[in-house]
């Protein structure tokens, strides 16, 4: 109860008292339509052409074919199968989808997500995709965000990024703490992608400087509106496949 007042302060707050009495009658009568007609609660979008059962049932559009381009361009461009993929930042699971989706059945991948809803889609999102068996999924912040949602509840557990497992490939959207996610981290993924938040404090030089001391060299930097995208490669790396 006290996570549903807390979203219905913000959105009060920000958006005024007609958003939130629509957002209460969309509620009750999803539920009202779910519990009597048997009627999803939600309906299928489709991201990218990956389907993920997150849409209202009253939403209008549902093909989205330019979601997380940077992302989504990182794990088709050096995701291999067989790989170990590290996704911090699960969200409603479109890039932990397609990267479950190169890895193929002998490979792996780890996603980290924050917000308890959304990786519930997520795994929702898998086993229509037919690719749960490869993804484990983690209710967890790595390290502490300096943005956290009011849609975090109390239970989500903060891992240190020194605990993530060995992969090949690791990306990074964490709202904030991507900084000390790089500096904390033990393990030495070939390949790392991270979007950067300068708006939450994040320097982007910071990040080049803590990724260079780490010795991996910088294959890309670009900017899309206030967000940073850099995909960085280990040095004297060769491409091989994980066994």
């Amino acid at each position: 109860m006290h996570l549903y007042l807390k979203r219905a302060r913000k959105i009060l707050q920000s958006q005024g008292l007609s958003s939130l009495l629509r957002t209460i009658f969309l509620k009750l009568s999803t539920t009202f339509l779910h519990t009597f007609f048997n009627i999803p609660k939600r309906k299928i979008g489709v991201y990218n052409g990956i389907p993920i059962p997150n849409l209202h049932i009253t939403a209008t559009q549902d093909v989205f074919n330019n979601m997380e381009p940077h992302e989504c361009n990182v794990i088709e461009t050096y995701i291999k199968e067989g790989d170990t993929v590290i996704i911090i930042g699960t969200n409603v699971g479109m890039s932990t989808i397609k990267a479950a989706k190169k890895t193929k059945k002998s490979g792996k991948v780890f996603s980290y997500e924050a917000v308890k809803f959304k990786l519930d889609i997520a795994k929702d999102a898998a086993q229509i995709n037919n690719v749960e068996k490869q993804i484990e999924f983690i209710h967890a912040i790595i390290e502490k965000n300096v943005y956290i949602p009011e849609d975090i509840d109390e239970s989500v557990n903060v891992l240190p990024a020194s605990k993530l497992p060995d992969c090949r490939v690791m990306t990074i959207d964490c709202e904030g703490a991507e900084l000390e996610v790089l500096k904390n981290i033990t393990i030495k993924p070939e390949i790392i992608y991270t979007e950067i938040h300068p708006h939450l404090g994040v320097n982007i030089e910071e990040i080049k400087t803590t990724l260079q001391n780490k010795n991996y060299d910088i294959v890309s930097c670009t900017q899309e509106e206030s967000l940073f995208h850099i995909v960085a490669k280990l040095k004297n790396k060769t491409n091989k496949k994980n066994n």
